[in-house]
Parts: structure tokens; C-alpha cells; sequence
């Protein structure tokens, strides 16, 4: 998206020579780009059925980041209902629990579910892709259902 700013200045030259003045008008055209990134990611996640009790690793999902300038990417992930004392773990249904892996070269751990902590962070870059694996850990007599749960993701640039 380009945005274009169209600014008037005038200029004035004032001559001591008797009353006469001179003045001029002159616009100047201002082009303000948007470098705004684009984010993509889907709007549901889809994990699976959970048929066992224990740890449950589901298909990947991933976050996109396209930048027209090179820029500094960050995202954040904050979910209702974290385990007390254990950020990366959210409650899905009585006894059902998940938590999100960031899976890159370098660093598959957990992420931080509190909004708090940033994760994939990248450096001077006009393109970012961030993969995300969910875990589900069910207990034994856990609760049994459908659930839905919001996971907000911020993606911060500068």
C-alpha cells in the first residue's frame, strides 16, 4: 500500500529595494511508503483426534512473515488458561494439556504461552517463517469432548 502526501510550501523573498515584494508557490510531492509486513498463518488449527493418554505430537503449522524492507521479527503467543507455574502449558479440557514447540535449525523448545516471552526472532530480514508443533499431553481419566482453544499470536517488526 503506497500513500501519498502532497504538501504545499510557500516561499518568500522579501527586497529592501523601495515596496516591492516577491514571492513564489511551488508543491512538492511526497511519496510515504507502508512497510507494513504481511502476516499469514491459518485462522483454525486442526490437531487430531487424542486416542491415548500421554504425549500426543501433531502436524506442524506455521506463521509467515513478508517484509518490503529488511526489518527485526518477533512473535509472542498468549493463551487463556496457562498451568500455574508452567508457562508453556495450557489447559484444554480437565486432565487435557498443550503446549507449542518452535521447530527451527537451531531451537526446538517450547514456547512461552504468557504473551511475555518473544520466539522465533529474527534479524535484518524482509522474510520470516516460523514452524510451530503442538503437543497435547493427556492424563489418565482426563476429561473427554471437543474443545477450541484461542491462541493470540503477535508478530512485532522494526
Amino acid at each position: 500500500m503506497r500513500f501519498f502526501l502532497i504538501v504545499n510550501v510557500i516561499f518568500y523573498s522579501s527586497f529592501s529595494l523601495g515596496k516591492q515584494t516577491a514571492s513564489s508557490v511551488t508543491n512538492i510531492k511526497i511519496t510515504v511508503n507502508d512497510n507494513t509486513c504481511a502476516v499469514t498463518m491459518p485462522s483454525k488449527v486442526y490437531i487430531g483426534d487424542i486416542d491415548y493418554v500421554g504425549m500426543n505430537k501433531h502436524s506442524p503449522f506455521h506463521i509467515n512473515v513478508l517484509c518490503p524492507v529488511a526489518k527485526d521479527i518477533s512473535i509472542t503467543a498468549k493463551a487463556m488458561g496457562i498451568s500455574d507455574g508452567e508457562p508453556e502449558w495450557t489447559r484444554l479440557l480437565d486432565g487435557v494439556y498443550m503446549k507449542i514447540y518452535e521447530n527451527n535449525d537451531s531451537n526446538n523448545s517450547t514456547i512461552d504461552l504468557t504473551g511475555v516471552t518473544s520466539f522465533c526472532d529474527f534479524s535484518e530480514t524482509t522474510k520470516a517463517t516460523c514452524e510451530l508443533i503442538p503437543i497435547v499431553n493427556r492424563e489418565p481419566r482426563s476429561a473427554l469432548g471437543e474443545f477450541e482453544k484461542l491462541i493470540s499470536f503477535t508478530v512485532s517488526y522494526n
